[in-house]
């Protein structure tokens, strides 16, 4: 058999047991036996050349970027307009209600309203570009809607995301990467600079130029709009939705149809009950208008369409008791407090630390929780029980030097006052240190200014 042709029949082959796999969770071979089929794939490719755009062999990311190109979407990727209320919801709702009268008053032939309910993926959003030949030609960023940052590369590595699907009109479609909590745990194992959270995880990959830090996240996604597509239109978002099933791109299973108000409620608490039992993160639901037309006629505000709203799920919050406060110094030299905490259930993970971004934040007793970022609530105790220590706020101090703050407590040793000082003046040196801030030994040629910083900080 001709090289190139077995290159192109394992091509198909390998690309066919990945989406088995990956969407359908129904494998159809080994993994033995796919590993046997990629490695013949790699060599022949090495051995010819001849390397297909969507050959599974892609996926590897093998490459350190120099930069981002700029892509323009053919369609604008629109923000939704968002309700905290149900109330906001059911206003919303009847502003539907009359515009589709007054419109089939007018001679139009606008069904009965219908929402589609989904749930609001919280990761990055990112638009691919498939040709006519079915090849993912692009990915990008959703950047300002108009124009966005292409990230095909780093897109590539997301398994679940057909490489070439079948062939028809040229077509944009719009998903969230997201990272799962197995992908987020099996990173943090290893790495030597820990995530924070799983949105965090997704963005930064997708925005890394190292497109191997990219694969090692294990990034997933979930695709739900077509923004553009040559050809004929879609008479409703569910003929829509189908269409993207068709073509192979991963989606999430929880898709809800209503006619009436009790319904939409009814399936937003819905996925307001599971939003803790899934292993990706979503802030919210999508309630949008089915029918085409409808939305086409409602048009859209200066920065939303009118037929869509997000319901936006309330941060998680729970009190606890704040036991101490441990000061460390980062990487970089940077003094960063961390509260240590009574622990408390939230989102249905124990948390016992919490980071605490500055001195307004402690005084207000309240924190950015180190997981999900949860807000957590804490209730400042008069001190620690049985240690007989005392918070006595009157006698922090703020230092500034060179636009950089400072915050000094009695949790706060000098080392810490060394290192913080060393990196907001890196010509210093060496710094030994004491127990009292005029104890502090500074060698280095900028040994006055460092003293006259501590010398002002104690006044």
């Amino acid at each position: 058999m001709d090289k190139k042709v077995r290159i192109e029949e394992l091509v198909e082959l390998l690309n066919r047991y990945a989406y088995e796999y990956y969407s359908l969770d129904n494998p159809s071979v080994s993994d033995k036996e796919y590993d046997i089929k990629y490695d013949e794939l790699k060599s022949l490719e090495e051995e010819t050349g001849y390397v297909l755009p969507y050959s599974p062999t892609q996926r590897v990311g093998d490459i350190v970027l120099k930069g981002f190109n700029k892509y323009t979407h053919k369609a604008r990727l629109w923000s939704l307009d968002k309700a905290q209320s149900f109330e906001e919801i059911e206003d919303w709702h009847n502003r539907n209600i009359k515009f589709v009268n007054e419109m089939n008053n007018r001679g139009e032939n606008l069904p009965d309203l219908r929402y589609v309910i989904t749930k609001k993926f919280d990761g990055l959003t990112i638009n691919l570009t498939y040709n006519e030949d079915g090849i993912l030609q692009t990915a990008a960023t959703r950047g300002n809607g108009e124009t966005g940052e292409e990230v095909t590369a780093q897109v590539k590595t997301i398994k679940e995301i057909p490489l070439r699907t079948s062939r028809g009109d040229l077509f944009e479609v719009h998903g969230e990467a997201i990272m799962t909590v197995e992908a987020f745990e099996k990173y943090n194992a290893t790495s030597e600079t820990p995530l924070k959270n799983l949105r965090n995880g997704a963005a930064g990959a997708l925005r890394n130029l190292n497109v191997r830090e990219t694969a090692r996240r294990g990034l997933s996604a979930f695709f739900y709009d077509v923004g553009y597509k040559d050809g004929q239109n879609f008479k409703n978002y569910e003929e829509m939705l189908e269409f993207i099933k068709e073509k192979g791109l991963p989606m999430d299973d929880y898709i809800r149809y209503a006619t009436t108000l009790e319904e939409v409620k009814k399936y937003i608490n819905e996925i307001k009950d599971m939003r803790f039992d899934l292993n990706y993160d979503i802030d919210g639901v999508v309630i949008a208008i089915d029918d085409i037309r409808t939305r086409e006629l409602l048009g859209y505000t200066v920065k939303f369409p009118k037929w869509a709203i997000a319901f936006k799920f309330e941060a998680q919050e729970a009190t606890t008791t704040l036991l101490d406060v441990e000061w460390n110094v980062g990487r970089s030299g940077r003094v960063g407090p961390t509260a240590i905490l009574e622990p408390v259930e939230l989102a249905g993970v124990t948390v016992k630390r919490a980071t605490l971004n500055n001195m307004d934040d402690i005084k207000k007793s309240v924190s950015e929780a180190a997981h999900k970022d949860k807000i957590v609530g804490i209730l400042l105790d008069a001190g620690i029980p049985g240690s007989g220590k005392t918070f006595d706020w009157n006698g922090v101090k703020e230092l500034e030097l060179k636009e950089k703050k400072l915050f000094l407590a009695g949790g706060l040793n000098s080392l810490n006052v060394a290192a913080a000082v060393k990196c907001a003046m890196p010509d210093v040196v060496d710094i030994s240190t004491g127990v009292e801030y005029d104890d502090i030994l500074i060698k280095g040629k900028d040994e006055k200014k460092v003293k006259e910083f501590i010398l002002n900080a104690r006044k």
